[in-house]
């Protein structure tokens, strides 16, 4: 089957003769039809069947005449208060026809069969501008409410030999954190305030409240929760974020912690001590090889061998997953880190090039549930 060409006359069809039903495993070709949305990088070419078997997701598709023309999904996050829209998109010879508005509004009538927890809805984008609006111009009932900045950076593995003396993390004083590590640093307000002051994190552009309910979305077999400890004998985090770290090494990057293996868990002690926390998300892609998302967060005093060390922890990460691939890295971060900062540790590390002319800013847009019910009630 030509899954790219439906027989109709331009304008001699409405959304009306469009239907939605599930999407099925067997719709992958269809959809893949459709092309390329990020330029080699579309993650749903690798996720697409782990998307539609997830009975968490709702995800949909749109045929007309029998044949699949568009795409998209939903998905209930901080513990049912929330919906999240991703992945959409449409045939593009269909496009310009109302269709992708039709499969929102689709989408919502699954949000709205939860109307007695949802409060929110939203989606995120990434932008190239260099100043983000208040309000989406393209969907204007909803806001800005988080934004990160966010840089590519090529991978390329010739470019990078892996040392395999050095490949333990703990030799970096990179911890990765379990279930129960991650629920105790989102608890521990102290930290978890300085960490993410707006009480949101992104992870593979998704913005999440820190909620408990959201730990299993950041633990998968494609992702990863990193943090680094300032040591015991500097001190307390809460006196030292008073004095603003003044240049490299200030604090040192969980030394007291490379004897000790990379299972151990954070305590009542040393989660007072965690410095930065990133977590990472990647897929192998059709034609780039891989791709992964980088965010990073840091309190106040966290100093550049920390982000030195995550940095270097990632890129072992990647060569440990993809041997051999290219790929593009997405490192979104936001305040203490700066640019500045971010490129002169990417040179630290030798991680590689920066992309030109890549987007500047990760936006996560809500609304809230008063506005689907008014939208819905005019449907």
């Amino acid at each position: 089957m030509n899954y790219q060409r439906v027989p109709y006359e331009k304008g001699k069809f409405s959304v009306q003769d469009v239907q939605f039903r599930r999407a099925l495993l067997s719709d992958f070709e269809a959809i893949m039809a459709f092309g390329d949305l990020y330029e080699g990088s579309d993650y749903l070419w690798a996720l697409y069947e782990e998307f539609v078997s997830n009975p968490e997701n709702y995800c949909i598709v749109a045929v007309l005449n029998d044949v699949v023309i568009g795409y998209g999904m939903s998905v209930i996050i901080d513990g049912g208060m929330t919906s999240v829209q991703r992945s959409g998109r449409i045939s593009p010879e269909f496009k310009g026809n109302g269709i992708f508005i039709a499969l929102q509004d689709e989408l919502d009538k699954h949000i709205m069969r939860y109307k007695h927890k949802v409060l929110y809805e939203t989606f995120s984008t990434k932008t190239k501008v260099d100043k983000v609006e208040p309000n989406n111009p393209f969907r204007p009932r909803y806001k800005a409410v988080f934004i990160r900045e966010t840089r590519t950076v090529r991978f390329q593995q010739n470019m990078m030999p892996l040392d395999l003396k050095e490949t333990s993390v703990s030799q970096t004083g990179v911890r990765k954190l379990g279930y129960a590590d991650v629920k105790l640093l989102f608890e521990t307000k102290e930290v978890s305030s300085e960490l993410f002051p707006s009480r949101r994190l992104y992870h593979f552009m998704v913005g999440y409240r820190v909620l408990d309910a959201n730990i299993h979305h950041l633990l998968c077999k494609r992702s990863g929760v990193y943090v680094t400890l300032t040591a015991k004998d500097e001190s307390d985090l809460s006196s030292s974020s008073k004095k603003p770290c003044t240049g490299r090494g200030a604090y040192s990057v969980g030394c007291d912690f490379k004897a000790e293996s990379n299972s151990a868990h954070l305590d009542l002690e040393s989660v007072h001590r965690v410095c930065m926390m990133t977590n990472l998300f990647c897929f192998p892609t059709k034609s780039k090889g891989f791709c992964s998302f980088l965010d990073i967060y840091a309190r106040p005093e966290a100093p550049h061998k920390h982000l030195s060390a995550h940095l270097q922890n990632m890129k072992r990460e990647m060569q440990r997953r993809f041997p051999g691939r290219d790929g593009v890295i997405n490192v979104l971060y936001g305040a203490p880190l700066n640019n500045e900062q971010l490129l002169s540790c990417f040179r630290d590390v030798g991680l590689g090039e920066m992309i030109p002319n890549g987007e500047k800013y990760g936006v996560l847009w809500e609304r809230p549930k008063q506005l689907i019910s008014n939208a819905m009630s005019k449907i």
